[in-house]
């Protein structure tokens, strides 16, 4: 169990994004109890409170501005697309302040 839950931190590692107890929960790939889950080293479950408030005010201060509201509107005129998504750190408000916004766009 310990490989897996190991695993699941690796993949969020890779985007420096430091994943809850919940968040581990829904990405292992075995589905077990949260009860067996509520001991994780705390270098693993301990956020930076101070941290991830900037960079999801980060996060919203990218997604109101004028520019990105002005691109989204343009996109919407297009019939052809079906789905614009959010992917990377911003789809997860994990955004640093020279991140950009990077979209995933379904037709």
């Amino acid at each position: 169990m310990e490989k897996k839950i190991i695993s699941v931190l690796k993949y969020f590692s890779f985007f420096a994004y430091k994943p809850t107890l919940e968040e581990i929960h829904t990405f292992l790939p075995v589905k077990i109890d949260k009860n067996k889950l509520k001991y994780t080293p705390p270098q693993y479950s301990i956020r930076k409170i101070k941290d991830q408030k900037s960079k999801i005010k980060n996060s919203k201060k990218k997604l109101n501005s004028w520019r990105f509201r002005t691109y989204i509107k343009l996109i919407s005129l297009f019939p052809q697309i079906k789905l614009v998504g959010l992917s990377g750190s911003i789809s997860m408000m994990n955004a640093k302040e020279d991140d950009d916004i990077d979209l995933f766009i379904i037709t």
